[in-house]
């Protein structure tokens, strides 16, 4: 992906707010990134160039992470990271369950 394609997502970004729908941030940021990483519920996008090899990483992306119904709850990795902290925490209490 370009330089360009970074800049104008990170732009479009700007637009995004929590409380969107899917479809909202989808008519704002267009497709999001189809990478072995995105998720129904976990959305990448390019938003910035680290290494210029055409490609797209993880670490040159911005997630926005949605609820089950479809409502953006967050944007960036320190609320994505929270999202899995707390999904992990939440593993491992069941798992002592059982």
């Amino acid at each position: 992906c370009s330089y360009a394609e970074a800049h104008r997502n990170s732009e479009n970004l700007k637009q995004g707010s929590v409380g969107m729908t899917k479809d909202q941030v989808r008519e704002i940021m267009g497709e999001p990134v189809q990478e072995k990483y995105s998720l129904d519920n976990v959305w990448f996008y390019f938003t910035r160039v680290c290494w210029m090899d055409g490609l797209n990483t993880r670490d040159e992306c911005t997630p926005l992470v949605f609820d089950e119904e479809g409502i953006l709850k967050g944007i960036g990795y320190p609320y994505y990271q929270k999202i899995l902290d707390q999904d992990h925490a939440q593993r491992q209490y069941v798992n002592e369950l059982l």
